[in-house]
């Protein structure tokens, strides 16, 4: 099956909530590999690569984020497929 890559990009009250770490466990379980990072404007910046019906997964749960986040809006772009190895939290 062909993998996908996004570029996701979450606001809302998403840092100091542990929305990095909920992230990288996800991608863990989902078999999604890329990286998830903080933004000096209080985003969430996430670059994913995984099987579509992965990264649907994927996507639908960080509409939820973790118990203490408030997710406002979610941006996603397609991204050209890179060689990452493992997910990061940068």
């Amino acid at each position: 099956m062909e993998k996908e890559t996004k570029q996701i990009i979450i606001t809302g009250r998403v840092q100091g909530v542990f929305f990095r770490r909920f992230t990288s466990d996800l991608a863990s379980r989902l078999h999604i590999v890329g990286f998830v990072r903080n933004e000096i404007d209080d985003s969430v910046y996430i670059e994913a690569q995984g099987k579509k019906d992965d990264m649907i997964s994927f996507i639908q749960k960080l509409h939820q984020g973790p118990k203490h986040a408030t997710v406002d809006h979610v941006s996603i772009v397609d991204r050209e497929n890179s060689s990452y190895e493992g997910f990061s939290i940068l």
